[in-house]
């Protein structure tokens, strides 16, 4: 490591601020170059003095530190940015990550585990502990679903008149024989009806119809 890494320090408590300076000012390898009390005074600062990574308060006058993190983003792309913030929530957490920031912490953590942070941004990339993992998690997990849900075509009142049969255990010919349709025209509506409900073969099929309510019980 070349130097002592350069830290920014934006936070709107003056006492905050002082405590954490000279804290960090107090790590062998750290060094904070500038500390200010709000996100329209940080995106004056960083153009004239350089910061390796910053620690930026979320709720704060003037400017917050998503308006800032997000043009901090565009503006200084190679600027590693912590987050901290004194109400932690998953929201914030997703919005963050989301506007390019490169961690986030509370800001009731210990000191120790901002320095972590901030060796671990600097050298990594990234810093993600325990709650922000699984803040993202939770949101990977809700937005498959949502695109599941999305992209899941509803099925059509002849496709579950269909179910209904071969639930019945009905051929593909007495099936076309109840509804006046070809053979051929059947294996095409189950074809598509495995696609839709995403099963392969009669027993998922029954078991995807008791689930859904077209049938009570297998018949």
């Amino acid at each position: 490591m070349r130097g002592k890494i350069r830290i920014g320090l934006v936070e709107d408590h003056e006492m905050v601020r002082q405590g954490l300076t000279a804290l960090i000012n107090d790590e062998p390898s750290l060094k904070v170059v500038f500390d200010v009390a709000n996100g329209a005074e940080l995106l004056e600062i960083v153009k004239i003095k350089k910061a390796d990574v910053v620690l930026l308060d979320i709720e704060m006058p003037l400017v917050d530190g998503k308006t800032a993190l997000k043009k901090l983003s565009s503006h200084f792309p190679d600027l590693s940015v912590v987050m901290l913030t004194a109400h932690t929530s998953i929201d914030d957490v997703v919005d963050c990550i989301a506007l390019g920031a490169k961690g986030f912490l509370p800001k009731h953590c210990d000191f120790d585990k901002i320095v972590d942070a901030v060796y671990s941004v600097y050298e990594k990339g990234f810093y993600f502990d325990d709650f922000v993992t699984k803040s993202l998690v939770k949101e990977i997990v809700a937005n498959r679903d949502k695109l599941a849900d999305q992209f899941r075509q509803p099925l059509k009142p002849q496709e579950i008149e269909i179910i209904k049969l071969i639930c019945e255990g009905c051929t593909n010919k007495e099936i076309g024989q109840r509804l006046f349709l070809s053979t051929r025209t059947i294996e095409g509506y189950r074809l598509k009806i495995a696609e839709k409900t995403t099963t392969s073969n009669i027993v998922e099929l029954v078991l995807y119809a008791i689930r859904n309510g077209i049938i009570s019980k297998p018949i």
